[in-house]
């Protein structure tokens, strides 16, 4: 997902990189354009002034005298290099160049030109001449009896600018193709024809035989020219800047994306979303039972939890690191309560009350908080559901001492829990005087080899004794666990060997079969 998503940003911005080059390639199109219609304005302005004045003052013949005016006008313009005259049947019969010709040139039809002061004149672009066999060619433009060659080296200028396509007005809404300088398709020429005339639209992303390309016109009163480019041509003409923008985008996707996608990442994450997940629609509460190891009877139960994601059962481990980095212990925990008051709710009444012991962070032991969530649910304690709470041990602080002692008071049983892994000794216990001890499951996993660790169980049962504390044993698995605790002196214990952590269902279930729920 990671690479795909770069891969993506990276293909956007050299999209974005491509698509402002070919904003310049337009721009530099516009430009090139204007350059090459401003200079064929001109030339075509001096060589109908030039026309203008032939057909005025000069008289169609090659006299010498005749052949000297001309000569004395194509010295005179800045564009036009050469003059012809034409018989009535418009064959070139001499020019200031060459003189008298014999036999004289035939006639081939141009392209008709309409000028912007409403005269047709005839016009050839970069046509051969008859000067050195025809290797010199240049744009000629005829008005009745007389031709002008406009300067070869100034039409070279305007064709070297790279348009396309060069459009003559034939009448106020026709234009005829002059020259198709890149030799464009039928298909592409016709398309682009579409825009000649029209000033609303100088440029445009054209499809043409699915190549896109892009194309741009500009244009006077009677000339317009036009410039096809492919986006391949772009590419290439443009490869250095698109491959210096690609290592750019490159190191950005490096500095600004990676870091983007792992917060991205992250958010995805349960630690990111775990605010939101601690609600108590998400919690799947899983209640053990606590026997009794004498009666075999049930006398109440651990509730603990997982956190679902989506369709996913998520264990503590998976979360509760990111919980208390995040300072949301008490969120949970309330969740819990919450979750676990209305699962009990649903059950009924039991037939004898029964101890319901939910885990708390220390922190969050504070009886007014505990007791105002609890009395939400006040039918609970009215069908035998007793709620108490466990703490895990630890140096407890006069804090602490006192909200417990609060708890105590209003008839929650509090619980040590996993006790024996801390730090606690006798003095510590007897102040925060809890109503259980919950022997840890390491003490519990050997205890009928005599192991080391187990010999310590004789020493919590005293301890226990010594508050006034009933004991609990976490984790027992085997019988031979079960009747060593009891010939000790623990008189209650939970575990896989009475019943795994159940979901709500089964734990109703559970009751059923043991005859602890009324109907």
């Amino acid at each position: 997902m990671t690479a795909t998503t770069v891969a993506a940003g990276w293909l956007i911005g050299m999209a974005s990189v491509l698509a402002l080059v070919s904003f310049f390639e337009v721009a530099e199109q516009n430009r090139r354009h204007t350059q090459t219609v401003e200079e064929v304005e001109r030339l075509m302005a001096d060589g109908v002034r030039v026309l203008q004045e032939l057909n005025a003052e000069v008289a169609p013949d090659c006299a010498s005298a005749s052949l000297d005016t001309m000569r004395a006008m194509v010295f005179a313009s800045p564009y036009v290099r050469d003059i012809g005259v034409l018989d009535a049947q418009l064959r070139l019969i001499c020019t200031t160049t060459s003189g008298k010709i014999d036999p004289p040139v035939g006639y081939t039809p141009g392209v008709s030109l309409l000028g912007t002061d409403g005269v047709v004149r005839e016009m050839w672009v970069d046509t051969p001449l008859i000067v050195r066999n025809g290797r010199v060619s240049a744009s000629v433009v005829r008005h009745g009896s007389f031709n002008v060659v406009i300067d070869p080296y100034a039409t070279d200028r305007v064709y070297q600018r790279g348009a396309s396509l060069f459009w003559a007005r034939l009448d106020s809404d026709a234009y005829e193709l002059v020259s198709n300088f890149k030799a464009l398709s039928d298909t592409r020429r016709d398309a682009m024809r579409a825009l000649v005339g029209r000033a609303d639209v100088t440029s445009m992303l054209l499809p043409a035989q699915g190549m896109w390309a892009l194309s741009n016109t500009a244009g006077s009163g009677a000339i317009w020219v036009q410039s096809f480019v492919s986006i391949e041509e772009v590419i290439r003409q443009r490869a250095d800047t698109l491959a210096l923008w690609a290592t750019v985008l490159a190191i950005i996707a490096a500095l600004v994306f990676m870091p983007l996608l792992q917060r991205l990442r992250y958010l995805h994450s349960v630690p990111g979303r775990i605010e939101k997940l601690l609600v108590p629609g998400n919690v799947v509460c899983l209640f053990q039972p606590i026997v009794d190891l004498r009666s075999r009877e049930v006398a109440g139960c651990e509730v603990l939890m997982r956190l679902r994601d989506g369709d996913t059962l998520l264990t503590p481990d998976k979360f509760m690191a990111a919980v208390v980095e995040k300072r949301l212990t008490w969120v949970l925990d309330r969740a819990v309560l919450q979750q676990a008051m209305q699962d009990l709710a649903t059950l009924g009444t039991a037939a004898r009350p029964l101890k319901v012991a939910l885990n708390l962070f220390p922190e969050n032991v504070r009886f007014e908080a505990l007791h105002k969530l609890v009395q939400s649910v006040p039918q609970l304690a009215e069908r035998n559901w007793q709620i108490g709470f466990e703490v895990t041990e630890q140096n407890y602080s006069p804090e602490v001492l006192t909200e417990v002692a609060a708890l105590k008071q209003a008839g929650y049983p509090v619980s040590v829990d996993d006790f024996g892994t801390g730090y606690s000794n006798l003095g510590s216990v007897r102040n925060f005087a809890p109503d259980v001890l919950k022997i840890d499951r390491s003490f519990v996993m050997d205890i009928q080899d005599a192991a080391v660790r187990s010999t310590l169980v004789p020493e919590i049962v005293g301890i226990a004794r010594a508050v006034g504390a009933d004991v609990v044993a976490e984790g027992v698995e085997l019988p031979e666990q079960a009747q060593r605790l009891n010939e000790l002196g623990v008189r209650f214990a939970q575990g896989y060997l009475f019943a795994k952590p159940l979901v709500l269902e089964a734990w109703r279930g559970w009751l059923k079969e043991r005859s602890m729920l009324l109907k």
